[in-house]
């Protein structure tokens, strides 16, 4: 009866903090650590929606150009379905969050442990990953510069275009 009842108390925090992430315009105030598991189930709770995964780092000049603009690419397509799950790979959690706050980062962030950089074979940042609708990836790329930024809107538009 006690297995039973934790059991049931699990499966229903599993499921209303993964329902919570589906809030759209949700700020996220604070980074929180992530495991392998954890970004799998993100994924899974939202295979509707167009997702990025932004891995960055803090001290990367890059990922700072970049943070902005995708910050900016959430707020003008999350509507449409964009969805934007920020990775960062670093060590220091006060770095990642000065980052965050500098950029006006709105969408869920997370420290990434090495088991999730190993799975998406991230060895470089700023590295974004495009997943379509139907969770399958579509496009991997690494780095971010002036000129990129139309190529990452231009994908992100396609993207949501696509309903197969």
């Amino acid at each position: 009866m006690y297995r039973t009842v934790l059991i049931s108390v699990f499966v229903a925090c599993a499921f209303f903090s993964i329902q919570a992430e589906r809030v759209e315009g949700e700020v996220v105030p604070f980074i929180t650590r992530i495991n392998f598991p954890g970004l799998k189930a993100k994924l899974d709770a939202n295979k509707d929606k167009v997702i990025i995964l932004d891995f960055w780092m803090s001290d990367c000049p890059n990922c700072r150009k970049a943070a902005p603009f995708m910050n900016r690419m959430y707020s003008k397509y999350k509507r449409r379905g964009l969805l934007i799950i920020g990775l960062s790979v670093d060590k220091d959690l006060e770095a990642a969050r000065k980052l965050m706050s500098a950029a006006g980062t709105s969408y869920p962030t997370f420290l990434a442990d090495n088991t999730i950089m190993n799975a998406y074979g991230v060895r470089l940042v700023p590295y974004h990953i495009y997943i379509d609708r139907k969770g399958r990836i579509k496009k991997r790329e690494t780095g971010f510069y002036e000129d990129k930024r139309s190529e990452i809107e231009k994908e992100i538009v396609k993207l949501l275009g696509e309903s197969d």
